[in-house]
């Protein structure tokens, strides 16, 4: 196996699964990436959150957001989602949803509407949706399927 170097300068073995704690370690660096990028971004002071327990925001800092963020090989986007939202709901506040998958760019989700209804935070459940293309056969097409 060959070993790479990650972002952060860690040495990952290609093509190795991650153990329990090698996949926690992953995340905690991913937190701790994110939050320098945002506090270089905004200004602002954030930081990774030491003492999670359930329902908690992954950040500290970003007032009026709740921040879930994930490191992963593959996307679990509507289930990370749904936990974002859930985690917004509780704190009444605006979810978002940091992740970067192996190899790839930072991206970030939020409700497009955050900033025009502050209002029913519980519709942000079921926002997330997904395009996938129709097969080679069927050219040109496409079709939504809601996750």
């Amino acid at each position: 196996m060959d070993a790479v170097r990650n972002e952060l300068g860690g040495r990952v073995m290609a093509d190795q699964p991650l153990s329990k704690r090698g996949c926690r370690a992953k995340g905690q660096d991913g937190e701790r990436e994110i939050a320098r990028l945002l506090a270089d971004l905004l200004g602002v002071k954030v930081k990774r959150r030491v003492r999670q327990h359930q329902g908690d925001s992954d950040l500290e800092g970003l007032d009026g957001w709740s921040p879930e963020v994930k490191r992963a090989a593959r996307p679990r986007i509507a289930e990370w989602w749904r936990q974002a939202a859930s985690q917004a709901i509780t704190a009444g506040n605006f979810p978002v949803l940091f992740y970067r998958l192996d190899g790839g760019k930072w991206r970030a989700m939020w409700p497009i509407f955050a900033a025009m209804t502050p209002g029913n935070r519980a519709s942000w459940l079921g926002w997330t949706r997904t395009w996938r293309p129709i097969p080679a056969s069927r050219p040109g097409r496409r079709c939504i399927e809601n996750l």
